[in-house]
């Protein structure tokens, strides 16, 4: 599919600049002979058999499947794309009549990218109650567990991870591993859950993320249980091996091992005295804000007044709250909720008849401005 030659003058990651193989479709010249004198001259003209009626065609020497190729191990369809036959299936479910749904371990390697039905693969294999799995030092190991819902729909999920023990009596607590299916960190480093729900017949993976402490070596044997909503519980025996040196970035140089599944739960950056180069501190001096090149200076509202970047103004007015009969007008003097080198927080106050005006206004380093207005009576 698409084969090219590889002359490693590709100058951007993304950008194939290497040359395409040239297309080739004729037949090689002892098919032509063969075939010719199995159903005539006038059955290859063109490289096309002509009187396919005949059955002569049946004659010809059958074609042989050689191997399946792939540009790059990454490229490869199988083993998790190749998918398990009906009747494969229908052995699978009779054997497995009393179960509800099934659980199939799984290494990183051999992502679940089939939702609507398994793999040979898992049908070869089975849903064994047990994963064994190698990692290094201070990496952030995944694997998955993949739920087939048999039987029965699967209306939520619990996971029950188990710590992990040495034979040295070291551990690998429960609180450093998480399923990415089930629960996170948001953008706003709030955590939050996930539901987890499966019609019978289709299937979902767990992935599941093991933060290897930088000390660990040998190998660490629990039990993870999967608890679907109404249904009897799973237990999977989990063996992870430590070996090696301590590997770097806790991984993720690295894509194919998963660990940046970890970055999705990331706080990066939500530390309000955490700054990115080239940006430099916020500074307050009364009513004006300033950071990197730029300065906004607020009105009595809260609302920006002016806004300059590089000298320059950006408004042609001061921004206002416009309603008809409201004059507003501002109660004490505004409130500073929140001063940090990344972002810093103020609240103003205004009535206007029998209404009452909240403006929480935040402005961080990067120079973006949120403001937040509130209405009470």
């Amino acid at each position: 599919y698409l084969p090219y030659v590889e002359l490693g003058r590709c100058p951007r990651r993304w950008g194939m600049t290497d040359p395409y193989l040239d297309r080739f479709e004729e037949p090689a010249p002892n098919w032509l002979t063969t075939a010719a004198g199995i159903i005539g001259d006038r059955g290859v003209s063109q490289y096309k058999i002509g009187d396919l009626s005949r059955g002569n065609w049946q004659r010809l020497p059958r074609a042989e499947l050689v191997e399946i190729q792939a540009k790059t191990e990454f490229d490869r369809f199988d083993p998790m794309e190749v998918p398990a036959t009906r009747e494969e299936v229908g052995d699978l479910l009779a054997a497995t009549a009393d179960r509800a749904y099934l659980i199939f371990p799984e290494d990183r390697e051999h992502p679940t990218r089939m939702f609507e039905t398994i793999p040979l693969r898992w049908i070869n294999r089975g849903p064994v109650p047990e994963f064994a799995g190698t990692a290094q030092p201070d990496e952030c190991y995944c694997y998955q567990l993949g739920v087939f819902a048999t039987n029965a729909s699967i209306a939520g999920m619990e996971l029950e991870l188990g710590d992990l023990r040495a034979a040295d009596d070291k551990t690998i607590p429960s609180s450093a591993m998480t399923c990415f299916n089930l629960s996170g960190t948001d953008w706003l480093g709030k955590p939050f859950a996930k539901a987890f729900g499966l019609d019978a017949g289709l299937v979902r993976p767990l992935w599941i993320g093991v933060q290897i402490p930088r000390d660990a070596k040998g190998t660490y044997t629990g039990t993870v249980t999967v608890k679907p909503k109404g249904l009897v519980p799973t237990s999977v025996e989990i063996a992870l091996t430590v070996a090696g040196e301590p590997i770097a970035n806790h991984g993720d140089d690295d894509p194919y091992k998963h660990t940046r599944l970890r970055w999705l739960n990331s706080t990066l950056g939500l530390d309000d005295d955490w700054l990115v180069p080239p940006y430099t501190p916020l500074e307050a001096k009364g009513n004006r804000i300033s950071c990197l090149d730029r300065m906004v200076e607020l009105g009595p509202l809260g609302l920006p007044s002016r806004v300059t970047s590089r000298g320059r103004d950006v408004l042609a007015g001061p921004m206002v709250l416009r309603g008809q009969a409201l004059a507003w007008q501002p109660v004490g003097k505004p409130r500073t909720v929140l001063a940090k080198k990344g972002r810093i927080v103020r609240e103003y106050m205004a009535e206007a008849a029998s209404v009452r005006l909240t403006n929480t206004l935040c402005m961080e380093f990067d120079g973006c401005v949120h403001i937040e207005l509130s209405l009470s009576a």
